[in-house]
């Protein structure tokens, strides 16, 4: 098996960090075309299976894509877990 497979086997299981990795494979194109829109995809799959440092990542997508208000969503839930964490 492919480690994107494995990636994905364990976000079925409810693991972000795999949700979040298949994210970043479908971004930077490791085992896999580039793919802007599986990309997000996943990373939002890991969002909501409790991924912390995805939140970062989806409010700079959410940014360059123009939606400033979703982006600042994220960024605050970002900002308000790091504060939480420390």
């Amino acid at each position: 098996m492919t480690a994107n497979r494995l990636y994905l086997k364990a976000g079925e299981l409810g693991c972000a960090g795999a949700y979040y990795n298949l994210g970043g494979s479908y971004d930077q194109g490791r085992g896999v075309d580039v793919d802007e829109k599986k990309a997000k995809h996943y990373y939002e799959l890991a969002a909501i299976s409790g991924g912390i440092d995805v939140h970062n990542v989806l409010g700079g997508l959410e940014a360059q894509a123009g939606n400033y208000i979703r982006a600042m969503k994220h960024f605050i839930i970002a900002v308000k877990v790091e504060i939480t964490v420390v």
